[in-house]
């Protein structure tokens, strides 16, 4: 297994016993896979490669489209990416460094997703990590360099963009915004 194939938001900062402990979940993560592949009909992989011809606004509209979701709000997030062939690991092993982390692994997608943190944060990061699935699937960097901040960036936006579409808000929301209409699209 390859320890050094991962890339993290936050790169240079997390410390030696979080990347390994990151490494260790992957690992036994994808044994569990295995054995549920081999005892479950598990849905098939439907994460399409949009890195070449979409910029990462466009990546997250064509996704919505392609998984029938429209501009509305989300259903479980988590359901969602998991009908859509995606495995998602929960860790939570004292790692307050990692947020999330997602690679793949033999032609299925994986997201690991730290649970210590409340659920607006999980769902970000789970759309954060979707976001590298469908962009950067053939790029491998490591270490903290421009590579690595520009697809950060790139997955920052499809995230949000993907969270929360330009068009939904701008129908929920008035021009003249005012606290009170934001607060009652959020709860939305």
């Amino acid at each position: 297994m390859n320890t050094k194939d991962l890339s993290f938001r936050s790169n240079a900062t997390i410390p030696r016993k979080d990347r390994n402990a990151a490494y260790s979940v992957r690992g036994l993560a994808y044994i569990v896979d295995e054995w549920l592949q081999n005892n479950f009909n598990l849905p098939d992989v439907r994460v399409p490669d949009l890195s070449c011809d979409h910029d990462p606004t466009t990546a997250s509209e064509r996704l919505r489209y392609d998984w029938g979701l429209g501009n509305l709000p989300l259903p479980n997030l988590m359901e969602l990416l998991e009908s859509m062939g995606i495995r998602i690991f929960a860790f939570s092993q004292d790692t307050d460094a990692i947020d999330a982390f997602s690679c793949w692994n033999n032609g299925l997608p994986y997201i690991f997703v730290n649970i210590n943190k409340n659920a607006e944060r999980i769902r970000f990061n789970l759309c954060h990590e979707l976001g590298h699935l469908v962009l950067h699937r053939h790029i491998h960097v490591n270490g903290h360099d421009r590579i690595t901040v520009d697809i950060e960036k790139e997955a920052h936006l499809f995230a949000s963009n993907f969270l929360m579409p330009e068009a939904d808000i701008h129908s929920c929301i008035p021009n003249g915004v005012v606290i009170d209409s934001i607060i009652e699209a959020k709860q939305r």
